[in-house]
Order: C-alpha cells, then structure tokens, then sequence
C-alpha cells in the first residue's frame, strides 16, 4: 500500500520535520492545561509498531490526553513511514482506522479516505477481524453519503464480532454506531457496549459508555436514565479517572437541575472544575456551560463571572468565535464587581 503525498490533514512532508500544527507550537501554548503541554513535550513512537503498541496502551489506561497525541503524531508520520509485512499492515489498519474516526468527528474532508486506507489495509494484511471493525467505523460515511442500509451492516458486523468471541470490539462499534444511530436508539446501543465491555473484563471502557448512555437517555426522557445512572456510578467507582469523573459529574447535576435541585447541581459542577484544574487536565466547556445556564435560570447571577470568563478565555485560545461569544453573553448578565 502506498501512502499518500500528503498527510490526513493535508500537510506535505516539509511540515512533518517541525510538527508546526501541534499543540507545543500553538499560539498561546504557554496557556494549555499542564497535562496537554506536558503531554505535547512528549517524545512520539518511532515506526508502525510502535505507534500501534503506544495506542492500544493508551486506550487501555483510557488516557484521552495521550491518544489524541498519538493520533495527531500519526497523522504526519503515516506520510513518510511503510508498513513492512502482514504485521505491520494489520497495525497501519488500526492506527489509519482510529484516525479517521477522529477525523469524522471533526467532520474532516479525509476522513473517508483515511476510513478507506484502512479497510484496505486489512484485507492486504489478511486480518478478518479488524477489516470487520474497519468497515464498521466506515458505517457513517456510508450513511453520509444517503446509504440506507449502512446503519443495519453495522449492526451485522456487531453480531459478527459477537460470533467471533470479540465482545469487547463489538462494544466499541457499538459506541460508534450510537453517535449516527437515531437519537431513541442510541441508549440502548450505548447500554449493550457498557455490558459487552464489561463481559470483556474492560472496566474503564464500560464506565465509559454508561455514562454516555445516560447523557443519550436524559436527552429523550429514556425511563431507564435513573437505572444507568446508578450503573454508571459503580462502574466509574471502580475505574476513576478525572475525565470519567468529570463526565459523571456533568450528568449527575444535570439530572438534578431537571429534577428541581440546581443548589446541588451548582456544588456538583464547581467540584469537578476544581478537579479538573487540580490535576492540570483540560476542563469540558460543556462543564462550564451547564454552570452558567444553572446560575441564570435560578437567579445567581453573581456566580457567573469566574466561569464565563474562563469559557472566554479557552474560546480565544482554541480560536472558537461561537463559544467566546456564548461566554461575551453569560460575562454580560454578571454584575460589574467595580459597581
């Protein structure tokens, strides 16, 4: 298989010797959460199999931070690298088919052909089991492009993966199905991917996707929200890292502001922020939203400047002229400390 020219983000080699794009070189790098600036210092693998030993290490220790390193590093080095044998071609596969989720999810033009190269590369290196999870994670461009019948494949490579002894694979496809699946059937996918990865014995991936569960479940008013949620509480006990903290906390308070309690959800919310900045990780603006909506609805405006601000001030960062404007309009509703 030959690479291409260019990387998945368009950059030709001479952009590869100074990695200009990473977080290290950003404008206002200097400002970043200290786990990604210490994490963007950190020396990248040298070859296929070493990208592909670090990612999988990565993911087992759920540390989101590394992997995304891992994947922008490998986005440049699949230019100038080969895979050398079936081995290394199966790795190529895993690695192109992470970045091109990733990809996806930025709703990046190459995504599709990254997805592609994938599959490709695991039929060359004639591994069945990861050109199944290949063509599964090419699901959602299949039905970006008006293929009806891609949603139900993917559910037939799950049962596949299931056939094949692999619970824990076919939870991950699971977990990509549910972000294109409609919105009444994502609970109950999300739900199946926490129980097969926990049937796999990954606890960290389990807590994981129950909580997402939950966040699809409170989105359609899904009867079993309060049952997960108390799923997603144990699983996330017996795994705790800040970032399956963080996200649980979300969920808590948001269920407990819908629920008439917003005193709580306010405590719930400020906590994990302080978390969060304790332990030099990235804080959700997602986190700081809901504790902006909580204040203006209940009447708290005075609470309000220490979190809009801070929503500022990572939008101008990230460069996100809709999140510093959301953050301008909470900034304006809280009362001048100087008055």
């Amino acid at each position: 298989m030959t690479a291409p020219d260019r990387d998945a983000f368009g950059r030709d080699e001479s952009d590869h010797a100074d990695a200009a794009g990473s977080p290290r070189h950003a404008a206002g790098a200097e400002e970043l959460p200290p786990a990604v600036l210490a994490e963007a210092q950190a020396p990248l693998p040298d070859g296929v199999t070493a990208y592909h030993r670090a990612l999988l290490e990565a993911a087992q220790a759920h540390d989101v931070i590394r992997m995304d390193h891992l994947v922008f590093g490998w986005s440049q080095a699949r230019g100038v690298l080969r895979p050398d044998g079936p081995e290394e071609l199966s790795q190529w596969a895993v690695l192109d088919r992470r970045l091109g989720q990733v990809l996806l999810g930025a709703g990046h033009p190459a995504a599709a052909q990254v997805l592609a190269e994938s599959i490709e590369a695991a039929a060359a290196a004639g591994d069945t089991l990861e050109e199944i999870r290949s063509r599964m994670a090419f699901v959602p461009v299949e039905l970006g492009v008006g293929d009806e019948q891609a949603l139900q494949r993917g559910l037939g490579y799950v049962e596949q993966l299931l056939a094949m002894d692999e619970p824990g694979h076919a939870a991950g496809g699971l977990m990509g199905l549910a972000h294109v699946a409609p919105e009444d059937m994502a609970p109950t996918l999300l739900l199946r991917a926490s129980h097969f990865y926990e049937q796999d014995g990954d606890a960290g991936w389990a807590a994981e996707a129950a909580t997402l569960a939950v966040r699809a479940m409170v989105a359609v008013d899904d009867p079993r929200t309060d049952d997960t949620l108390v799923r997603a509480r144990a699983l996330v006990d017996a795994h705790p890292t800040v970032e399956l903290r963080i996200s649980l906390a979300e969920l808590e308070a948001l269920v407990l502001w819908r629920g008439g309690d917003p005193d709580t959800a306010t405590v719930l919310l400020q906590e994990a922020i302080g978390a969060a900045e304790r332990t030099g990780r990235p804080v959700p603006p997602d986190l700081r939203i809901l504790l902006c909506d909580i204040l203006v609805e209940s009447g708290r405006f005075e609470g309000l400047r220490e979190p809009a601000q801070a929503l500022v001030d990572v939008a101008r960062l990230v460069e996100d002229d809709e999140l510093a404007s959301m953050g301008e309009r909470y900034l304006a509703l809280a009362p001048d400390p100087r008055a």
